[in-house]
């Protein structure tokens, strides 16, 4: 089983500021952070339940598409 997961900062654990999802604010590494875990908590969701390969997104990326992230990400892993 594949499993697509996509993040993006705004309404992750502990985030309800603007200054956690702006990049240059204060709060915004803590988000980071935070949201890293909860990534790392549906991944480990995704391998429990059998998936056997997963593609993540990042909608931190600004005026790139997911599709074009995910094909940018797939082009990364045949290359390595």
């Amino acid at each position: 089983m594949k499993a697509f997961l996509s993040t993006d900062t705004e309404g992750i654990t502990g985030v309800c500021a603007e200054d956690q999802t702006d990049q240059g604010h204060s709060g915004c590494g803590r988000a980071a952070g935070l949201m890293r875990g909860d990534l790392d908590a549906a991944l480990a969701g995704c391998e429990d339940a059998g998936a056997t390969e997963t593609t993540t997104c990042s909608g931190r990326m600004r005026n790139e598409s997911a599709a074009n992230r995910v094909m940018r990400e797939n082009k990364l892993k045949e290359a390595s």
